[in-house]
């Protein structure tokens, strides 16, 4: 399975590529989500198709901690993504700017909420993996891939992506708010194109400093 799974993820990665030339972002997300799916779905069929998906604990604990997290997180991550882009079309640019502070605040608590799990991920621990990503029975496998630990390191893994992005966004979009004000403060005391452009510069790599 092993082999099957490293082609599908190298699969998926240049099938997400491909899709950040398609139309605008909300072109992009959209058809980025649906790729995602495809491959979800082959990943099931691959592993329900198996006689014996998992032939001991050990690799159904690798399935549900590594490689269904690896494909749910993009899902959800693509869908994030998807619902900011139709928000910041829809809302005025006060609107999207209180939307983008809500969210971040938003990804910060659900990081923080599920930090012990969060960081689990990311050791090189073990102490958990039976009780987190084990189904009720290797015999349930055939017919149901859920797994709630493994949804919830999903969640955790696209939330961090998110949380990145959010930041990102609002400190550009703080940065574009002083470059505003400084372009009308220098229009009001006539200061030099020239000289109204330093100044922006200089506050503006201040901020970016401070993030």
């Amino acid at each position: 399975m092993k082999q099957f799974i490293d082609q599908l993820q190298e699969q998926l990665e240049e099938a997400l590529s491909q899709t950040t030339t398609i139309g605008n972002k909300i072109d992009q997300y959209y058809a980025a989500m649906e790729v995602v799916r495809q491959f979800v779905e082959q990943l099931k069929e691959h592993v329900l198709a198996a006689e014996q998906p998992f032939p001991d604990r050990a690799a159904e604990i690798d399935y549900f901690k590594h490689t269904a997290p690896y494909f749910y997180s993009r899902l959800y991550y693509y869908k994030l993504l998807y619902n900011l882009e139709v928000y910041r079309v829809a809302e005025d640019k006060e609107g999207f700017s209180l939307y983008l502070d809500k969210k971040l605040e938003w990804a910060k608590s659900f990081l923080l909420k599920y930090n012990i799990l969060h960081r689990y991920s990311y050791s090189r621990m073990k102490f958990w993996d039976k009780d987190l990503f084990l189904q009720t029975s290797l015999g349930k496998a055939r017919g149901n891939l859920f797994c709630l630990g493994s949804q919830k390191i999903a969640l955790v893994l696209a939330c961090q992506r998110y949380r990145d992005f959010l930041q990102a966004e609002v400190c550009i979009a703080r940065c574009l708010r002083v470059i505003g004000g400084l372009f009308r403060i220098g229009m009001e005391e006539n200061i030099e194109p020239d000289r109204q452009d330093q100044l922006s510069f200089q506050r503006l790599t201040a901020l970016i400093r401070c993030q």
